[in-house]
């Protein structure tokens, strides 16, 4: 699809489904939320499954959206959306997130997994209804103690991929 979510410092950026080819009606305009001044977004990722619910990385917290943009008004200049706080326990666990991947189990099952600081975490199914209690844990029993610099998950093999500071790809 022709959506588009960006971040700078700490405001999100999107542009949801248009013609970017220029060939059709001018695509939708780009609304941005801005989130707490001590956040600076490092990594967003939409489900899989649909491209208005994503997540993003920031330093102190973990984000989802399942309303990334409102109508432009008057007294909504910039068509903010909702973005909520799934942190839940992670922030006791770890610090500095860095990076975020998003998948589907075949049954369906959403995996929502975090870089930090210090390794790896992993949720499933978070929701914004339940986003206080949010209950992650750390994996990847061999992967070293390092900063995670990006993650991809590979679906035709089942594997996840870890970037690290200095410490190779896991």
């Amino acid at each position: 699809p022709g959506v588009l979510y960006a971040a700078r410092d700490n405001i999100i950026f999107f542009r949801p489904n248009g013609d970017i080819t220029g060939a059709g009606p001018a695509p939708p305009a780009l609304t941005s939320t801005t989130l707490g001044a001590a956040s600076v977004v490092t990594s967003i990722v939409m489900d899989p499954n649909s491209s208005t619910t994503a997540f993003a990385a920031a330093t102190n917290s973990v984000l989802m959206t399942t309303n990334p943009a409102t109508a432009i008004t008057p007294g909504n200049p910039t068509g903010a959306g909702v973005w909520t706080n799934i942190t839940g326990n992670l922030g006791s666990l770890t610090q500095q997130f860095t990076a975020v991947e998003a998948f589907r189990r075949a049954d369906g099952t959403l995996i929502l997994v975090v870089g930090t600081n210090d390794g790896v975490y992993i949720t499933v199914n978070p929701t914004e209804a339940n986003a206080a209690n949010t209950v992650w844990t750390k994996v990847g029993r061999n992967l070293p103690n390092a900063v995670v610099t990006d993650l991809l998950f590979d679906q035709a093999d089942q594997l996840l991929i870890a970037s690290t500071l200095g410490r190779g790809v896991w």
